[in-house]
């Protein structure tokens, strides 16, 4: 084999390795962005939810108008 098949050969090898090592790296940080998502959908659900407790759901008072009487506590 020439010399320049054999670097190529080794270089194959080399990059073999790297692909699979790259993907590793995307799936992991793939996990984390979702990990990440849902902790602060988490978040912001609990601080809705806080505010609400706290004040009321201000969308019913607009939607007061659209809701049946059995609905709106009447």
């Amino acid at each position: 084999m020439s010399r320049a098949g054999k670097m190529d050969e080794c270089a194959s090898k080399r990059c073999g390795n790297i692909a699979p090592n790259m993907k590793a790296v995307e799936v992991r940080d793939e996990r984390r962005r979702h990990e990440d998502d849902q902790e602060h959908r988490r978040k912001v659900a609990a601080a809705w939810n806080s505010f609400d407790e706290k004040h009321g759901c201000f969308a019913n008072e607009w939607n007061r108008e659209f809701m049946s009487e059995n609905a709106q506590g009447r």
